[in-house]
């Protein structure tokens, strides 16, 4: 759905017909709503040249990275603007983390003291969120680019993709 919108704008019949019939107009209304409400799309009415009755577009309202990990133990779902803003690069502790993470996890499962155990778990976890953090920041930056350079060559091409 929202890979479809993020192509065009689209009204809900479109929506319904390029989603194969799979999915309900009421489904799919259902999360258009939630979009909405969420910020995330925009709604608007256009006439239609065939029947002259208002017909409902969906766009998105905003360009926006989501990032979702589901698992044992583990979930984190994190959204965030696209930015055309180069972030610093990675400082030591995340190339440390990604060179010596595993070695790291190794030494805390060995600790025999159980407050060692929870310093070096902190430590850990908190080298672990910085480093996710600046490469989202990073992979937005790259999205953002991404989509300038297809923008470009969409604007170049006439809007022939």
């Amino acid at each position: 759905l929202i890979e479809l919108i993020s192509e065009q704008p689209r009204y809900l019949f479109e929506l319904q017909k390029e989603l194969r019939d799979m999915v309900s107009q009421t489904a799919i209304l259902k999360h258009l709503k939630k979009l909405e409400d969420e910020g995330f799309v925009e709604s608007y009415e256009i006439i239609s040249d065939i029947n002259a009755l208002p017909r409902r577009y969906y766009r998105l309202k905003k360009n926006i990275f989501l990032s979702l990990c589901f698992g044992d133990s583990i979930h984190r779902i994190s959204a965030s603007n696209l930015t055309s803003q180069v972030k610093p690069s990675f400082d030591r502790d995340v190339i440390q983390i990604l060179t010596e993470g595993r070695t790291e996890l190794t030494r805390i499962k060995r600790c025999n003291s159980f407050e060692e155990k929870v310093r070096r778990s902190a430590d850990l976890l908190a080298k672990i969120d910085r480093g996710i953090k600046l490469l989202e920041e990073s992979q937005s930056y790259l999205l953002w680019l991404k989509r300038e350079v297809l923008r470009t060559i969409k604007e170049t091409t006439g809007g022939i993709t």
